[in-house]
């Protein structure tokens, strides 16, 4: 468990390299939304649940424990970070609610939307994972609440991935840049409103941005040589939906991988259908259009699937059928009952063998930056 969540933690030097370039030292404040998601799901592995299932009732509640203090130090990880930056922080966790099935605004779209997620969470082949899972995120809100300026937000039935876009629009949560921690590609649209994209692959770690995303991208798939068009991250939600998303129960086009999309999809630039000076070229009204002059998209029922995915990933298409109310209920997480001497005590009685990071998490604020920040810098 441990490693599945240090994999989430990059290494203070890499993250200097990163926004050595970006120059913190312009920034006050920051938002950085954690996609908790992207931690949790790779929990469900056969040998953790066999392993679970030879533990003892003492031994099954230390693995609570352990994962309740992973969450919570994660977020004492980048805290740290950026206070020895001096720049103030709220953190935000967001994942999908876990309980039974719901009718997601998205299932207009896709009737059976996420319930691939929901199947996995009610699995008896994960019996115990599923248990540790669902009741430490549960106690871990608790805590959470306690802690100045960190959250825990859950959706049920919009898309949970729509969250910092919400957060964002919303304002509560005021800050200077707005940077997204994520394993899940659904996540890299976020730099076209201007959001950062942490991606935390250990020593090949990188922040994405508008400019920068479809290079990356390029370079992970061995593309670097073979084409050299920079496609406009404004497809990216296009693109996504042509790959598909089987935790989203979206599903692929048989037989496009990436490199064949790429390829479409420079071609097409070629032949001036897609234009940089006309983002309505990039709208999926547009390009199911092109779809059927496309030798790539050649089977039946393409078009319609590729654009109900569209709609189920694109951010603003999304956020245009949520009701106030709906976000209204869930923005209600944002909830700061600041305890240190609460939490003090609950470090020291129910934690000791697997401590939180208490003063990692609180010596943040400006008015100690001072004193504590360059103490912390020196540990």
């Amino acid at each position: 468990m441990d490693y599945l969540f240090n994999s989430f933690k990059i290494k203070y030097v890499i993250m200097n390299k990163l926004f050595g370039k970006l120059d913190l030292r312009t920034v006050n404040s920051i938002t950085l939304y954690i996609n908790l998601e992207s931690v949790i799901n790779a929990l469900h592995r056969n040998d953790y649940e066999e392993a679970l299932q030879t533990l003892t009732k003492e031994e099954i509640n230390g693995q609570c424990k352990r994962l309740i203090s992973n969450i919570i130090n994660l977020a004492a990880h980048y805290r740290l970070y950026f206070t020895r930056s001096k720049v103030s922080s709220n953190i935000v966790f967001y994942y999908q609610d876990f309980d039974a099935y719901k009718n997601f605004y998205n299932s207009l779209y896709i009737p059976k939307y996420r319930k691939h997620f929901f199947d996995m969470y009610h699995n008896d082949k994960f019996d115990l994972v599923n248990d540790i899972i669902m009741s430490c995120v549960n106690y871990v809100k608790s805590i959470i609440d306690c802690i100045d300026a960190v959250y825990i937000l859950k959706s049920d039935i919009i898309e949970a991935s729509l969250i910092p876009l919400i957060g964002h629009k919303d304002k509560r949560l005021k800050s200077d840049l707005n940077i997204v921690l994520t394993k899940d590609l659904y996540d890299l649209q976020y730099v076209n409103h201007g959001f950062l994209v942490m991606l935390p692959e250990k020593e090949e770690s990188v922040i994405l941005h508008k400019n920068n995303v479809m290079s990356y991208l390029r370079y992970k798939h061995d593309l670097t040589e073979k084409f050299k068009v920079d496609i406009n991250p404004l497809l990216l939600p296009f693109m996504l939906s042509v790959i598909g998303d089987k935790k989203r129960s979206l599903e692929k086009i048989r037989g496009v991988g990436f490199k064949k999309l790429y390829k479409s999809l420079e071609k097409l630039y070629e032949e001036d259908y897609l234009d940089d000076e006309n983002p309505l070229s990039f709208n999926i009204e547009h390009l199911s259009e092109l779809i059927k002059e496309s030798s790539f998209f050649i089977d039946n029922g393409v078009k319609e699937t590729i654009s109900a995915n569209y709609m189920c990933i694109n951010l603003d298409r999304q956020i245009n059928l949520v009701d106030n109310y709906v976000i209204e209920d869930m923005l209600d997480g944002l909830i700061n009952k600041f305890d240190n001497n609460g939490l003090k005590r609950l470090n020291d009685k129910i934690f000791a063998d697997y401590p939180l990071n208490i003063v990692e998490l609180n010596n943040y604020n400006k008015n100690i930056f001072k004193d504590a920040a360059a103490t912390l810098w020196e540990q």
